[in-house]
C-alpha cells in the first residue's frame, strides 16, 4: 500500500455490528445511528495512528464495545499482527498489550462531555 512514495505499515478494516443487548425501542442494536454504514479501511505507518483513527471512528459512530467485533491490525502482506480492542488498546497475537500511550484517554473524556 503506497502513500505517496512511502509504504504503509499497517492496514485495519473497521466495521461495526448491532449489539443484541441494545434495544432503544427501534431494535437496531445501536445507541445512536452510526454515520459510517460500510466498512472503513485505514492505512497507517504507526500504531499511534491506528489508535487515533480507531478512536475517531468509534466516537463518530457512537459505538460501544458490543458494536465492535474483533478488529485485526495487518501488515502489508495481510498477515494478522495485532488487534485493537474497544478501549483503544492494542494487543499482539499472544494477547499482550503492545502500545501503552494513553493520549486517547483525554480525547475520550472530551467526547463524553460533548452534550
Amino acid at each position: 500500500m503506497k502513500k505517496g512514495n512511502n509504504m504503509y505499515k499497517y492496514i485495519v478494516n473497521l466495521k461495526h455490528v448491532p449489539n443484541h443487548d441494545i434495544d432503544n425501542g427501534n431494535g437496531n442494536g445501536y445507541w445512536g445511528l452510526p454515520t459510517d454504514k460500510k466498512k472503513i479501511t485505514i492505512k497507517t505507518n504507526t500504531l499511534r495512528e491506528v489508535q487515533d483513527k480507531f478512536f475517531d471512528w468509534k466516537c463518530r459512530n457512537d459505538l460501544g464495545g458490543g458494536n465492535i467485533p474483533y478488529i485485526y491490525i495487518r501488515d502489508t502482506e495481510n498477515k494478522k499482527i495485532a488487534h485493537i480492542s474497544a478501549n483503544c488498546r492494542i494487543w499482539n497475537m499472544d494477547g499482550d498489550e503492545i502500545i501503552t500511550e494513553l493520549k486517547w484517554i483525554a480525547k475520550y473524556f472530551l467526547w463524553l462531555k460533548r452534550d
